[in-house]
């Protein structure tokens, strides 16, 4: 495993042919083991989990596998991720992680309607070495209070707000404040 350097997860989750709750979570119980070797024996550096039935209302991502890619983030220079409905507690931990070596982060928030962004919004400063950061955020609710500008050099940010064409996004000013 120790030359495992990318790891991507896709999986197609809408109402025909979607895996069941149990076989969800059991390949989930699978991936949390190699995460942890990849963690302590590895050098990933590049991570992706996204897929369709982004609504999904029951959690079926245990927060031990977002633990596990905590065991990574020294490492980590990519990190892709889609968030279903039920995901709150998976941004809570992905976000209260120190990513050093994270240069691109890519997160589809679109079903995060009203969620607390208050730790992403400080992993955001955090990350020194960010150059590229892509957010899909829903508009019609909630308050996710993310300044539009951070302490990156040469990030390309790319907000976009569900509700909005994509040319709006672009004349909000750097320092601006999507609430």
């Amino acid at each position: 495993m120790q030359h495992v350097e990318s790891f991507r997860i896709h999986h197609n989750d809408d109402a025909k042919g979607c895996p069941s709750d149990d076989t969800f979570v059991n390949a989930c119980k699978d991936l949390i083991p190699v995460l942890k070797a990849l963690g302590d024996h590895g050098h990933l550096k590049k991570f992706e989990w996204s897929g369709d039935g982004y609504f999904r209302e029951t959690p079926r991502r245990l927060p031990q596998a977002w633990e596990a890619l905590a065991a990574n983030a020294s490492t980590l220079e990519l990190l892709d991720v889609s968030f279903f409905q039920s995901d709150a507690d998976s941004l809570r931990t992905i976000s209260s992680t120190a990513y050093h070596a994270l240069r691109t982060l890519q997160l589809n928030l679109f079903t995060g309607h009203g969620w607390d962004a208050s730790r992403l919004h400080n992993m955001l400063f955090s990350l020194h070495h960010l150059k590229s950061l892509a957010l899909i955020l829903p508009m019609c609710c909630g308050n996710w209070s993310i300044a539009l500008s951070y302490p990156t050099k040469s990030a390309i940010f790319c907000p976009t707000l569900l509700g909005l064409p994509e040319h709006v996004g672009d004349t909000l000013s750097p320092t601006s404040l999507y609430r």
